[in-house]
């Protein structure tokens, strides 16, 4: 309920940030005390500070704000492995490719967020479904079987 609040909040501050920064007229001449401002800058810089200080303001604690949450769309060849960080999530899009999994605890499998189950090693992956990837102290793969195998992927990763 409170990461709820907390994302409603930002969108909420993101939203008038944006609006304020695009409403603010531009002047017919350029001054020096009139700098241009980019969206990056308001992404990057002023939106963290203005969500932190709304926040502390409500009396909820500090949010992370992470610019590192974009999707990527990325191809990887047979015998590829795909070692699934904390938080990793994927979307498969196609070829062949296989669940690994080092452990058969419950908690320690890799989510497939589209049926609600969790599985283990051998367990072939469904086009277009999401899997999830949470922190365990077990180790999570993604082996891919066919001769290419498509992903949209977010988090952390590393391919070998």
């Amino acid at each position: 309920m409170i990461d709820s609040i907390k994302r409603l909040i930002i969108s909420a501050v993101t939203i008038l940030l944006i609006i304020t920064v695009i409403s603010i007229p531009a002047s017919a001449e350029s001054r020096d005390d009139d700098p241009l401002v980019t969206l990056s800058y308001v992404n990057e810089v002023l939106k963290p500070q203005i969500v932190a200080e709304v926040l502390e303001q409500l009396g909820i604690d500090t949010v992370v704000v992470t610019t590192d949450s974009a999707y990527k769309d990325i191809s990887a060849e047979s015998g590829s492995i795909f070692i699934l960080g904390a938080d990793c999530e994927l979307i498969y899009r196609g070829g062949g490719a296989v669940i690994i999994t080092t452990s058969t605890e419950i908690g320690d499998g890799v989510t497939d967020m589209s049926v609600g189950k969790e599985f283990f090693s051998g367990k072939p992956l469904e086009f277009g479904h999401v899997y999830y990837s949470s922190e365990s102290d077990a180790k999570k793969y993604i082996l891919v079987t066919g001769p290419r195998a498509y992903f949209t992927i977010r988090g952390s990763y590393e391919i070998s």
